[in-house]
């Protein structure tokens, strides 16, 4: 019997086949739990980046410094060479760079793309991720931005950035050092996308509200009003610039003080200082509305004490859920509105007593004519009476009509070459006739420069001038007039030797109706628009006007006039 070779070895032939097999399962087995080791080594590392960057994202919420640290993190976790982010332009669809880590990072933060423009363009248009090995080789690459960096694009990855189902921007990686950017890099890069998207609208948010917020105060510190704010305990938490001006409170020392200690108010009809039960602060936040008094108030600006007549508003600070949040209060001086009304009924009734004297003498001078027989020379008296009765009323008429005029932009100047010197003569040499009352010295050196005026309007400056030097002036005291050439024009003086304006008074003279009131002197006739009128007219001139005293003294009145600029001759 012969028995097959191949038949005797078949059993050890089986067997080492299955050994073969076996151990090439192993081995799948084993690449398979290594790959399976490789990705989970790969994601626990994506999700470390993760982290990493979502703590950075968190930690700031200035868009620069945020981005910026991103950036760097991607950069090292990814080992790439550049990392950007691009944001769209809402008003012009732009992508801008905001800002890059990269070599040309600072030329790259210069520079937009269209809208549509580059791979960044289409990312932004289609919603969709991009990964490149070979980005100069896709049609939509744009080489601009190389050029002007001096940076070369090999392989590029762009993901959008996504808030609310709005694309805000973009995310793009470039130039991985060993090997190219792949699937992985994406998956991470897409990963983190939707928290860097959310981290940077909040900061854009946090930036607006800050920006806005910073106007408001602007605003707040801005006007002329007095305003504060309170908490719910009445403890101011702001105090703006009008408030410390009007109360001579420190911003700084105001804030976190209780308002009744910083406002010492007093209502007007119980004058009582203010208590919690009658505070507005409490009964607007209590009642939830609008509550208006007014009042006085006692404050000290420049250490000196005195009371306000003021008119104040208070107002509930409610949050948008409905939590009371303290007060919002506002106060205005309505000392000045009286004082106003006062010079205004004074003026009423100064105009009735300038009227009625002028009138009746003119009404008994008439009567004089018409019904009694007198010589020559007792009727050329009275004539003359008149005469000056009734050009007393066109003056006070004229200075009443220039005013309105002046406000109202209506008197038109006949500029004309004018040299001030024999013009001041002129003037005072109106106030030697009949009699002096004051002594005048005029020093005005010859050779002034010619100036471009109205020869009118100028005499009547200098004659308001000079008259208010002698109201406020006593009899037989010296006024000088003065003039020079200052810098680019002519500057003309009226000094006396009166009572002078106390500090307060001097932000004030040049106001319509305001007159320096003295008991050391008889009550001063006229209307108060004397000085407000040389003030206008000067200022009608492209001039200037200001004073100079001290209470006891006497005060310095000056005016310029700009030089004649030959060029500016008709």
């Amino acid at each position: 019997m012969v028995v097959s070779r191949d038949l005797c070895a078949q059993p050890g032939a089986g067997e080492e086949a299955f050994a073969i097999e076996s151990v090439q399962q192993e081995a799948e087995a084993r690449r398979a739990l290594e790959q399976e080791l490789h990705e989970l080594r790969q994601r626990v590392k994506e999700q470390e980046v993760v982290s990493e960057i979502s703590r950075i994202l968190s930690a700031s919420l200035d868009p620069q410094e945020v981005l910026r640290q991103m950036l760097r993190e991607v950069n090292r976790a990814l080992g790439t060479q550049a990392a950007s982010v691009l944001l769209v332009d809402e008003a012009t669809g732009e992508l801008v760079f905001q800002v890059a880590d990269s070599p040309g990072a600072q030329e790259m933060t210069t520079l937009r793309l269209k809208s549509g423009q580059g791979v960044a363009g289409w990312v932004v248009r289609h919603g969709q991720p991009v990964l490149l090995s070979d980005a100069c080789r896709d049609p939509r690459f744009y080489k601009g931005i190389d050029a002007a960096t001096g940076l070369t694009t090999r392989d590029l990855l762009c993901v959008p950035l996504v808030v609310k189902g709005r694309i805000i921007g973009v995310l793009e990686v470039m130039n991985k050092t060993e090997g190219t950017l792949d699937e992985s890099d994406l998956r991470l890069v897409t990963a983190l996308a939707p928290s860097a998207a959310v981290a940077i609208e909040n900061a854009r948010l946090y930036r607006a509200v800050r920006e806005e917020r910073r106007n408001l105060e602007l605003i707040l510190y801005s006007i002329a009003d007095g305003v504060y704010t309170t908490d719910c305990e009445r403890n101011i938490t702001s105090f703006n610039l009008s408030a410390q001006k009007i109360t001579g409170q420190v911003g700084e020392m105001a804030v976190g003080r209780f308002c009744g200690d910083v406002l010492d108010c007093h209502f007007a009809a119980e004058k009582e200082r203010c208590d919690t039960r009658k505070c507005m602060l409490s009964q607007a936040m209590h009642q939830r509305r609008l509550v208006i008094q007014q009042g006085q108030m006692r404050v000290a600006p420049g250490g000196k004490e005195k009371h306000l007549r003021v008119l104040r508003v208070a107002a509930p600070l409610v949050s948008e859920w409905g939590e009371m949040k303290g007060a919002v209060g506002a106060f205005w001086d309505m000392s000045r509105q009286a004082e106003l009304e006062r010079l205004k009924a004074d003026l009423l009734a100064m105009i009735f007593h300038e009227l009625r004297a002028p009138l009746s003498n003119l009404n008994a001078s008439i009567e004089m004519l018409l019904h009694s027989t007198l010589g020559e020379s007792a009727r050329q008296e009275i004539l003359e009476i008149m005469g000056a009765q009734g050009a007393r009323l066109t003056r006070f008429v004229q200075e009443i009509l220039d005013v309105a005029r002046l406000e109202s932009n209506e008197i038109k100047l006949d500029l004309q070459p004018l040299t001030l010197g024999p013009l001041v003569r002129e003037v005072v040499e109106l106030f030697l006739y009949p009699v002096a009352t004051h002594h005048f010295e005029v020093r005005v050196p010859e050779g002034l420069p010619f100036v471009w005026g109205d020869k009118d309007k100028v005499e009547t400056i200098l004659r308001n001038l000079i008259s208010n030097a002698m109201n406020y002036s006593a009899e037989g005291t010296i006024i000088t007039i003065s003039a020079e050439e200052q810098g680019g024009g002519v500057v003309v003086t009226v000094s006396d030797e009166g009572v002078g304006i106390p500090p307060e008074g001097l932000d004030r003279i040049f106001d319509r109706f305001y007159r320096v009131e003295n008991p050391s002197l008889p009550k001063v006739r006229g209307t108060g628009l004397g000085l407000y009128i040389a003030r206008l007219l000067v200022e009608a001139h492209g001039g200037s006007i200001w004073v100079e005293s001290e209470v006891g003294v006497g005060s310095r009145f000056s005016f310029l006039l700009p030089k004649l600029d030959l060029g500016d001759a008709p």
